[in-house]
């Protein structure tokens, strides 16, 4: 009776449950859409949960990572939320819209600053989006018109220079753009820069040459800084494109009034631009350069003085003079290059070569100052290479060691940063042996690096170097989500780190039709080296009383070794021997080779060797017993699923020349993470019994239909012991008319130290 209630609850294990359902879907999955459903409800507590689970599978998920912003946004958690921002565009650096959403939350955090810095950013990549321009210049505009209403003057010159700069990209009008230019020449005369605001003026022109507005106001300029030469030349140019405006006739008439009372006042300046103007005399010439650089006349200075290279060429006299009037507008590279054209005329000239070396240091200093450290250390290479005077030599160095060392911090956050994506990356693509080589280079620069030390851990692992692999996970820091899971994993890591392995196992069977127990059992002891290899050794043992069929009273036992090794990390192999008394085959000799592939693969290889008593069963029911050499050949495949293993194999068998086979399919279930514990279920069949059977002297019989099916379970009760339960229904198929069933139960304990 008690034989059918356990087949009975046998078969009900085997039954679908809602369980084993879920199961089918991956927890990544099923955490997803829990996360989903909650968002939807705006339940956010909740849906931040199983989404920060989802993200702990594949940081990659952008549905969670999206989901994830729009939480932490709308409850205010405006730095959480860039960060989820930040690794959205770690995976989409070119969507525009992810920008914007980073733009938007620093203004939420009242953080213009880097909301401002971001969108010049973002413009600067994109400068011909209509759509970012017009956001940039609303920006700039934004700021313009805060700072009108303030006193800051310098400040209000710079946002107007920003807005017209963006003004040519972003398409503003004409009119307006003149506007600008004009706003702009008033504050520069505010501020009393007058040579400033006339260069705005001239520039306005040359992009909308005969605007009266812009003439007026460079006329009023000129004249206003005592240049009526300057002014008369420039009105008597535009009268020559419009001779006709009586405004411009006007203007010339003005202006040569004033001209005349300077005269009048013998003012040597205004003669002799006067007399330049109608003789083109030389004196006059260099008269105006003199006068003009020391009056500040800079404007001028730069007019004449390209006169006279037109005149006399490239001297050095008149290359020196450029230099300084360039040098003091602030023309820098305009005056770097006549310096240097000097330069190349007098290489002798110490002076003018530390002059350039002191221009080149200035420039470097304003590169360092803007952050363009890969520029500045190529101009400060050079300037070291020019072996300048030892102050200034001095100085080189230590910027350019500045610069260096900037450049190496930034290399090396950005290799800790590549580093870092390239483990989850490898070990994704099951390479551990990369993402341990990886691992180690950038722990050796940051060893506190949270995902590299969990990606190297989990490499380890997979590798079965489990020693390492705990000495690596312990010092990992889990999230408070993660901590449950964190301890599983390094109880799991505990329990592969033993050596040794007792396996005392006991075994009964009974055939369905009668009331007739057998039994076996066993002691296993494993001993793992540290290269790997196995060692296994062990005694099964039964008693039998004569049953006046199939079985003869006495006692057997049976002595067995083995040995398992590795070739390669993912090439295995094992042999073993086994001897015995009675009952058990006489002799047993075993081999095997297994592979390990990417991806959760394996397949294996074996074959055997079986001194033993073939059986069949007669029509009385009895069974007829041989001692014949048995070949035993097989193959398996297996497919690891993380919770679920799938594994199909199949034997061959020949005996007295003919061949026999048999099938079987199993699958386990693992419903803890890093727990050994699990369900499993398999199930066989063909015209040989499986080799289980046959090593355990089980009934069976060839020729005729072998089919069996069993469920079991594994469960852990600590890191270091475990038991095992399970049966198998199995039945033997004689004729069409009858079919044998037996029962058989397994029952063992694991002990590891």
């Amino acid at each position: 009776m008690r034989y059918k209630i356990l087949a009975i609850l046998l078969c009900l294990t085997l039954l679908p449950s809602p369980a084993r359902a879920a199961v089918e879907k991956d927890e990544k999955t099923i955490n997803l859409e829990h996360g989903k459903a909650h968002y939807q409800k705006e339940e956010y507590e909740e849906a931040r949960y199983y989404l920060l689970k989802v993200l702990k599978e594949d940081q990659t998920e952008q549905q969670a990572l999206i989901m994830l912003l729009n939480i932490e946004e709308r409850s205010g958690n405006y730095s959480t939320a860039i960060v989820h921002v930040n690794t959205l565009l770690g995976m989409n650096p070119y969507e525009v819209s992810l920008w914007k959403k980073k733009i938007g939350l620093y203004r939420e955090m009242n953080n213009d600053v880097e909301a401002d810095r971001l969108l010049e950013r973002l413009y600067n990549i994109y400068p011909e989006n209509e759509e970012i321009q017009k956001l940039y210049n609303n920006r700039l505009e934004e700021k313009y018109q805060k700072l009108a209403k303030t006193d800051d003057t310098n400040s209000q010159i710079e946002a107007l220079k920003s807005l017209i700069v963006n003004a040519y990209a972003y398409g503003t009008s004409k009119e307006d753009l003149m506007e600008l230019y004009i706003s702009l020449a008033n504050k520069l005369e505010q501020m009393g820069r007058m040579s400033d605001a006339l260069d705005v003026i001239s520039i306005a022109l040359a992009r909308d040459p005969g605007n009266m507005s812009l003439i007026r106001k460079k006329v009023g300029i000129l004249t206003g800084l005592g240049r009526h030469t300057e002014a008369y030349s420039f009105i008597k140019t535009e009268r020559r494109r419009n001779a006709v405006n009586p405004v411009l006739k006007g203007i010339q008439d003005d202006i040569e009034a004033e001209i005349m009372q300077q005269a009048k006042l013998n003012d040597p300046y205004i003669m002799s631009g006067i007399r330049w103007e109608e003789t083109r005399s030389e004196e006059a010439l260099d008269f105006l350069i003199a006068n003009s650089i020391n009056r500040g006349y800079l404007d001028d200075a730069q007019t004449y003085l390209a006169e006279a290279r037109k005149l006399r060429g490239d001297t050095p006299e008149l290359l020196y003079k450029s230099f300084v009037v360039e040098n003091r507008l602030g023309n820098k590279a305009r005056a770097m290059y006549y310096l240097r054209k000097y330069n190349s005329i007098q290489p002798d000239n110490q002076e003018v070569a530390d002059l350039i070396v002191a221009q080149s240091l200035a420039t470097a200093s304003d590169m360092i100052g803007d952050e363009r450290y890969r520029e500045a250390a190529v101009l400060l290479d050079s300037i070291i290479r020019m072996n300048p005077d030892e102050e200034l030599m001095a100085s080189a160095r230590a910027k350019l060691a500045s610069c260096n060392a900037i450049l190496k911090e930034k290399d090396t956050k950005a290799k800790l940063v590549q580093w870092e994506a390239d483990v989850q990356t490898l070990y994704k693509q099951d390479r551990p042996e990369e993402v341990v080589a990886i691992a180690d280079s950038a722990l050796a620069i940051s060893p506190n690096m949270e995902v590299v030390i969990l990606y190297k851990g989990l490499a380890l692992e997979k590798l079965k170097r489990f020693d390492e692999a705990y000495e690596c996970l312990v010092n990992y820091n889990p999230s408070p989500i993660e901590v449950l899971d964190h301890r599983r994993h390094l109880n799991s890591l505990i329990y592969k780190r033993y050596r040794n392995t007792i396996n005392v196992e006991y075994q009964q069977w009974r055939p369905g039709f009668e009331d007739n127990i057998t039994a076996n059992a066993s002691v296993d002891y494993s001993h793992r080296f540290k290269n790997d290899g196995v060692l296994t050794t062990g005694v099964k043992y039964t008693a039998r009383d004569n049953d006046g069929k199939n079985f003869k009273s006495g006692i057997g036992f049976q002595l067995s070794a083995g040995y398992a090794f590795k070739f390669t990390k993912r090439f295995s192999g094992e042999i073993s021997g086994a001897w015995s008394n009675r009952f058990f085959p006489t002799l047993t000799a075993r081999g095997g080779l297994g592979w390990e592939f990417r991806n959760g693969w394996s397949m294996n290889i074996k074959g055997a060797y079986r001194l033993t008593d073939i059986s069949r069963f007669l029509d009385d029911g009895s069974m007829e017993t041989s001692r014949s050499n048995m070949l035993n050949g097989g193959i398996g495949v297996n497919k690891d699923l993380n919770t679920v293993n799938l594994g199909l194999g199949a034997d061959a068998f020949l005996i007295h020349r003919r061949l026999y086979f048999n099938a079987n399919a199993k699958i386990q279930y693992f419903p803890v993470e890093y727990n050994r514990s699990c369900l499993y279920a398999s199930f066989g069949g063909g015209n040989a019994p499986e080799t289980e059977f046959l090593d355990n002297s089980i009934p069976s019989g060839f020729s005729h239909i072998n089919t069996s099916a069993s469920a079991g379970t594994l469960f852990t009760i600590s890191s270091n012991m475990a038991v095992n339960l399970s049966g198998t229904w199995y039945s033997i198929y004689l004729t069409q008319e009858t079919n044998r069933t037996y029962f058989y139960v397994n029952a063992s304990i694991q002990i590891s130290f």
